[in-house]
């Protein structure tokens, strides 16, 4: 079953106002040099085509002048990159040692060069350019309070979150311990937390699993706990290792036939395997247990979050064996007659 990633949402840089957008370059600027003197022009409006200004003083003791151009665009094209330029040069005498571009969005290769260029036959030493991505990766890495001030994103608050998670993890893992020991196989009943039907049957439909169900307890992984699902043949192909679930019926076997029999002479060995479901410790909120009238039993509260199963994988386990057979070696016994062992197999894991 594949695992959906996380990500956290790209900053849009293009819903600041243009004047915050300048606070914020002003203030990574600031950050970046020992400078001698900078000057937020843009602030006041007459910036005559260069919003910060800025002394550095170096290393040498010698002074290197810094022209800065903020545009916070959604697009910023080659020609944009020459007209900046331009305009930073086209009222002063001398152009300067270094001039900066900050722009609030991703910029092509062919604007890059463009600009390097233009900056070039204006007689600029340097030319930098920070890109949406650029600002983006200053801002997590090194300047968190102003990923906070500028767009709300406290990094503290993530930090706390993964320790909060950790602990909680941790503590399932023992409670998990405890409640199932080594060798303890009972009967489990999971319930989705969002669960309403039971003690009452839910007839799934649409695709989903039943809102709650019983398992038998198989063990414990690292992440989590291993529920025995059903027992099922597959058939395993001797030259790529590749495996497909037994059918029967339309595309598949006749009812009365045994598979042992239908692949005795076939590239397919018949493999009889537990159908293994790994519920990870962060997919389970609660535990009961105790039990109530109806099952006297473990009740496991879950999060039904991959798939719309509390699952994040669902194997095949040999009954007689360790070997275990993974979702992504796993091809339509449909095409059983068909398949090319030179070609990768099938994933169509999401379904048990």
């Amino acid at each position: 079953m594949t695992r959906p990633t996380r990500t956290i949402n790209k900053l849009h840089f293009e819903d600041l106002s243009a004047g915050r957008f300048e606070d914020l370059s002003l203030a990574l600027v600031y950050r970046l040099r020992r400078w001698q003197d900078i000057h937020h022009d843009g602030r006041t409006g007459a910036d005559d085509g260069v919003d910060i200004r800025a002394i550095e003083a170096a290393s040498d003791n010698s002074l290197r002048v810094w022209f800065v151009q903020c545009k916070r665009y959604g697009t910023f094209t080659a020609a944009d990159a020459k007209a900046a330029v331009r305009a930073a040069v086209g009222k002063t005498a001398v152009p300067p040692d270094v001039m900066l571009l900050i722009v609030g969005c991703d910029v092509t290769l062919a604007t890059r060069t463009a600009y390097e260029q233009a900056a070039a036959d204006a007689g600029i030493q340097m030319a930098i350019l920070w890109t949406a991505s650029k600002l983006e990766a200053m801002l997590y890495a090194d300047h968190p309070d102003l990923l906070f001030s500028y767009f709300g994103v406290s990094l503290v608050r993530q930090e706390r979150k993964r320790e909060d998670d950790l602990r909680r993890t941790l503590a399932m893992k023992r409670k998990m311990a405890r409640v199932f020991p080594h060798d303890y196989k009972p009967k489990v009943v999971i319930h989705s937390i969002d669960d309403e039907h039971y003690p009452e049957v839910d007839v799934a439909g649409n695709g989903r699993i039943s809102s709650w169900f019983r398992v038998e307890f198989a063990g414990h992984y690292h992440a989590g706990i291993e529920v025995y699902l059903n027992i099922e043949h597959i058939i395993v192909d001797r030259i790529d290792g590749a495996w497909a679930e037994v059918g029967f019926g339309a595309n598949g076997l006749d009812i009365d036939i045994q598979p042992e029999e239908a692949f005795a002479n076939t590239r397919y060995d018949v493999v009889k395997v537990f159908t293994i479901g790994r519920i990870p410790f962060k997919n389970i909120f609660e535990i009961d247990e105790d039990g109530d009238e109806y099952y006297r039993e473990p009740h496991l509260y879950c999060r039904f979050v991959d798939h719309g199963t509390p699952y994040e994988l669902v194997l095949r386990r040999e009954v007689d064996g360790y070997k275990e057979f993974h979702p992504d070696g796993r091809f339509p016994f449909e095409n059983r007659d068909s398949r090319n062992s030179e070609q990768p197999a099938e994933d169509d894991s999401a379904v048990p």
